[in-house]
């Protein structure tokens, strides 16, 4: 059904809300979290990106490694399934895979906007 009225699934429309509070987070509009506090920016150095394969998913080790923009940042070490499944973790992991264009937005109304052309 969701397919036939092309609408997201629950877990993009998840995945979207998180990035769009990643990005007021980033770019300090939420003074509750100050950014420096939560997130580490990682040093730019030579691109790494995994290769995907259309209709195959899968875990890559590099996944958590990529960095598609310049705002990217680190992603901390976790020992436990609850830690790697938190919001930061699991977001800067999203986050890095955006491209420039995206993180680059100058509101949130266009980054969702950029988020929902996206596939």
């Amino acid at each position: 059904m969701l397919h036939n009225h092309n609408l997201p699934t629950l877990k993009e429309r998840c995945k979207h809300h998180r990035l769009a509070f990643m990005y007021k987070v980033v770019n300090g509009s939420l003074p509750a979290i100050p950014p420096d506090k939560y997130l580490e920016p990682k040093k730019q150095g030579r691109q790494v990106r995994p290769r995907t394969f259309e209709g195959y998913q899968t875990s890559n080790i590099l996944n958590k490694h990529v960095s598609n923009n310049s705002k990217s940042y680190k992603v901390q070490n976790c020992a436990t399934d609850q830690y790697r499944n938190s919001f930061f973790i699991k977001t800067v992991i999203d986050w890095n895979h955006l491209d420039e264009r995206t993180v680059n937005a100058s509101s949130v109304e266009e980054f969702r906007s950029i988020l929902s052309g996206m596939k």
